[in-house]
């Protein structure tokens, strides 16, 4: 039997312990101000690495990461611990935080900053540009009215010459000085507008109900020692990805072509990567990990229904006469035809048993049919900003030997082509994108490559016009004869090619020869004059043609076509 001492010692040592253990929970729990340092970015998510450097003593802790985006997958967080101290990770739990005053107080300062820009600095610009170019239309309004004075003066011999031409000094700075004022403000006045775009796209994501809500992830970790540690959170996170671009730079020689791979990133994660470091991969980390399980494979017999009474049913009794001719059958999506009798469109009668086109079809880009995986790290640790803003990063660039060819399609362009084919010489493959175009300094265009460009794959790039190379295509004869029942036309082609420049031209010029889709219609070659090297099926020509410094050459032929004479014909 306890005596009155004994409990109340007892009382004291429980309020002991229990005081202790809050205290213990309040002491090792704590809020941790955690940063981005890694971030690995695939085709349509990213994994984020945030680390924070702690010094703590011996015991378990809870460490709480704060502000992770609501679009990480819960099932993909992960923490390690490394450090002076031996650390093992207990435990990781994460709970949805909701943010109320935050995004508004964030709000409202936009919502100020949108209004200063608009009703400020963006009217005070506007304002400035009226006034200028008033000034400009008055000044090029006297101008003209001293262009009609001057010209009724040198009528009468009165012109005075000196003061003319210092009112045309005067005029002439003056509306210089206005150009490039209006030019100014003009840019000033487009660099508002982005600004105050961009703004009310952070306004619009900040109001939206994710925008609102992050995750706070808890870490549970033990210390046998006390000392530094490191403690990293890796997740993977949606609405990230990005796109390869390519800047192709074909030399003076035209014997190799500088390649530069740049990776435009775009994020809508919620969180911003400040000065990370960035890696771009193509691997799909979201892909089964297994082959999965076989599933049984019945083949049975099909009853089909009768089509006319599924007909009667559909269209109704009253209306419905069987058809004397066959029934159209249209196509539609996956599961479903339409059918069209005596042209009334009447739905699926047969309840998907029609026709359907099973063709399958690939979504996103050809990546997810290749057997490469690529990886690159950026030159420098990178900024990517939350929201529609790509940010560009270069990544690598190469010199690759390339093979320039020449090519002339007259009849669609007249002039001369360069066709450049590279090789890709490296283990690593070349990545479907966009890719701007050079001549040494010289911007050509864009074009786009659709396709992975395997290690040993041979790809052509287009380089624009070769400007001193010559061309010239007309229809030199058109004569047309009329027999008692035929048509006969003669026509004649010229090309000619003059050669301008320094070097030797060696280029391909292909032409289009006329093909008969008719019996009726005949088609004969006249005359070749050089012949082609070579006619495809489909009447495609092509000469191999080599031009000296300064060397014109010809080339010319001649068809015939015949028909019917009461046929008409297309294509000519």
């Amino acid at each position: 039997m306890c005596t009155k001492t004994s409990k109340t010692i007892m009382t004291i040592l429980l309020f002991c312990l229990f005081a202790g253990s809050l205290w213990a929970d309040e002491k090792n729990t704590q809020i941790v101000s955690s940063k981005v340092t890694e971030v690995t970015v695939y085709q349509n998510r990213a994994k984020v690495i945030r680390e924070v450097t702690l010094s703590l003593g011996q015991g378990d802790f809870s460490l709480l990461f704060e502000n992770i985006p609501i679009l990480s997958d819960v099932s993909s967080f992960h923490a390690s611990a490394d450090g002076q101290s031996d650390a093992s990770i207990l435990g990781l739990n994460h709970q949805i935080k909701e943010h109320l005053n935050i995004p508004q107080e964030k709000a409202a300062e936009l919502e100020d900053e949108i209004t200063y820009i608009e009703q400020g600095r963006q009217l005070e610009v506007d304002y400035r540009l009226a006034v200028l170019e008033r000034k400009r239309e008055f000044l090029l309004s006297i101008l003209k009215q001293a262009g009609e004075t001057m010209s009724e003066e040198m009528e009468r011999s009165e012109m005075n010459a000196t003061s003319w031409n210092d009112a045309y000094n005067f005029f002439g700075g003056n509306l210089g000085i206005l150009s490039d004022s209006l030019r100014l403000y003009r840019l000033w006045s487009e660099t508002l507008k982005d600004t105050i775009n961009i703004k009310k796209r952070e306004l619009k994501t900040l109001r939206s109900t994710r925008g609102n809500r992050t995750r706070l992830v808890q870490v549970d970790l033990w210390l046998e020692t006390a000392g530094e540690i490191k403690v990293a959170l890796d997740y993977v996170v949606s609405e990230a990805g990005w796109a390869p671009i390519y800047d192709a730079r074909l030399n003076s020689g035209g014997d190799s072509t500088e390649l530069e791979l740049f990776a435009e990133i775009r994020q809508k994660t919620g969180e911003d990567w400040d000065d990370v470091k960035l890696t771009l991969s193509t691997s799909e980390p979201t892909r089964a990990a297994g082959p999965g399980e076989i599933k049984e494979w019945f083949i049975d017999v099909r009853d089909y229904p009768n089509v006319d009474e599924l007909l009667e049913q559909t269209v109704g009794l009253d209306t419905y006469t069987k058809p004397n001719s066959d029934i159209r059958i249209r196509g539609g999506r996956a599961g479903e035809v339409a059918y069209i009798v005596d042209g009334v469109r009447i739905g699926d009668p047969l309840g998907g048993y029609g026709p359907v086109n099973l063709g399958l079809s690939l979504t996103g880009s050809s990546m997810e049919s290749s057997n490469f995986v690529a990886t690159f790290d950026t030159k420098r640790n990178e900024t990517v900003i939350s929201g529609g803003r790509a940010t560009r990063a270069s990544i690598a660039k190469w010199t690759l030997e390339a093979k320039t060819n020449l090519v002339c399609r007259p009849k669609l362009n007249q002039s001369v082509f360069r066709e450049v084919e590279i090789t890709n010489q490296f283990d690593s493959p070349l990545l479907p994108g966009q890719i701007s175009l050079f001549a040494g300094s010289d911007f050509i265009g864009k074009t786009n490559q659709q396709n992975l460009i395997a290690p040993g794959q041979t790809f052509d790039l287009p380089f624009g016009i070769e400007n001193r190379i010559e061309v010239k295509r007309k229809l030199i004869s058109n004569k047309k004869s009329v027999s008692d029942d035929r048509i006969k036309i003669i026509q004649t082609i010229e090309i000619k090619l003059k050669n301008w420049s320094q070097f030797v031209g060696e280029l391909t010029l292909e032409e289009p020869f006329p093909i008969s889709q008719d019996n009726r219609i005949k088609v004969k070659h006249k005359k070749m004059d050089p012949k082609p090297d070579e006619i495809d099926d489909l009447g495609k020509a092509s000469w191999k043609l080599t031009l000296q410094p300064g060397e014109e050459k010809i080339v010319e032929f001649t068809f015939e076509i015949s028909h019917p004479k009461e046929m008409r014909l297309s294509g000519i």
